[in-house]
């Protein structure tokens, strides 16, 4: 563990690990932000551009995309020269990237301004997790990154009524002058109060080759992809309800911009809630265990979701609360299963993390579009997406991640 982070006990460290969860969970929030503020705009930008729902969904999928790009390489880069100089220069050309698409003036201008935001934002996404990587291990990560995710769920919360107050005074030009704000106030955060948490001793070259072993080496390793494909399918759900979300509940249920935003709110604090209680569930039980059984909730929401639909009539309400259902799973089920992937790989963590983000962007990127192939009028495609990937990722947490008295080892000691 670094020094800067070592368990002196006394206020001043606790004070100053707090800052630093605090702006780790203002890093994460990006990869969110720049999703959840401006999804109450998709009506408005299908409206001015004169698109379908599916071309408007390439906005969407052209970020995730970027993300994907970058994180291949943005990890290996931070293993070779520390975390904090390619972390700066990210979110550097993450602002540049957001001024660009508040002036778009076309839809392919803006999915290709959305494309180089992704891949520069990409650098707050991995980093934030492979700094987790280098200051702690096993059950304690685990509990890290839920502090971590739930300051970072802070601004998915306020994001909709933001957006949607943007959209009520402005356009949806006004939300990415926003996030270019937001990009260049944690530029300056990160220059004065994050410390490099990767000393030179444990850098490593990265040449592609090296990237490319990386890769390789831990997806042969099964816990690894157990719990990254695992946990990244019943993401992918959470990312297909991003997708088709804003034009399903504005088409289907009739929800404005604003009341989209109060409802997005609503999500994310119920997302916050089961991140506190998985947090505390690791008080008398192992990560996996806290994993299966968000990924458990979060079929069991998905299946719901589809009796709520195939029935019909049922109104909003029921169709919500099953939402409500999958993403409290989603909250229990992504920080442990994170945790668990990273554990056994802590001498590249960069690398690591950088595939875990990979594979969760990579399945978030193909769900997404999936919504949209049947048009904006009913829900019924995304249910069908959302049942299938979480399904799919709790069989794999089951059967391809099984329990590893290694990694049970490590995180009782990190206790």
């Amino acid at each position: 563990m670094p020094s800067s982070f070592a368990r002196t006990g006394d206020a001043q460290t606790s004070s100053a690990q707090g800052k630093v969860v605090v702006l780790l969970g203002g890093l994460i929030a990006i990869a969110t932000l720049t999703i959840d503020l401006y999804l109450p705009a998709f009506p408005s930008l299908r409206s001015e551009f004169n698109a379908s729902a599916s071309q408007v969904q390439l906005t969407l999928t052209a970020y995730f995309t970027g993300m994907v790009v970058g994180m291949a390489t943005v990890g290996p880069a931070s293993d070779r020269h520390g975390r904090k100089r390619p972390l700066v220069v990210g979110l550097a050309g993450f602002t540049l990237a957001s001024a660009l698409c508040a002036v778009a003036p076309s839809l392919p201008v803006l999915v290709g301004a959305r494309f180089a935001q992704g891949i520069l934002g990409s650098a707050a996404a991995v980093l934030s997790l492979a700094i987790v990587g280098d200051i702690a291990h096993g059950r304690a990560a685990a509990r890290i990154m839920s502090w971590t995710m739930l300051v970072g769920m802070v601004g998915p919360v306020i994001a909709p009524l933001l957006g949607g107050l943007l959209l009520a005074i402005g356009t949806w030009r006004w939300i990415f002058v926003a996030l270019a704000v937001y990009g260049a106030v944690l530029t300056l955060l990160v220059l004065w109060a994050l410390p490099e948490t990767l000393p030179k001793g444990r850098r490593h070259k990265a040449a592609l080759q090296d990237t490319l072993d990386g890769f390789r080496h831990a997806l042969k390793d099964r816990q690894f992809f157990g719990y990254a494909v695992g946990g990244s399918l019943i993401s992918a759900a959470v990312f297909a309800y991003l997708g088709g979300s804003s034009l399903v509940l504005h088409d289907v249920y009739g929800l404005s911009a604003q009341m989209y935003g109060l409802v997005f709110a609503l999500n994310s604090i119920g997302l916050m809630a089961a991140m506190q209680v998985g947090r505390f569930m690791l008080r008398w039980t192992t990560p996996r265990n806290v994993a299966l059984a968000g990924g458990a909730l979060a079929v069991a929401g998905a299946v719901a979701l589809l009796a709520v639909t195939v029935v019909g009539g049922l109104g909003l309400l029921p169709f919500l609360g099953a939402i409500f259902i999958i993403l409290g799973g989603h909250g229990m089920e992504t920080p442990n299963s994170t945790a668990l992937a990273l554990a056994g790989h802590p001498d590249r963590a960069g690398t690591a993390s950088s595939l875990v983000n990979i594979i969760m962007f990579g399945l978030g990127a193909a769900a997404a579009p999936l919504v949209g192939i049947g048009g904006s009028d009913s829900a019924l495609p995304l249910v069908v997406v959302m049942v299938v990937v979480t399904a799919a990722g709790l069989s794999t947490l089951l059967f391809v991640a099984q329990p590893n008295p290694r990694i049970d080892t490590q995180a009782s000691a990190a206790e």
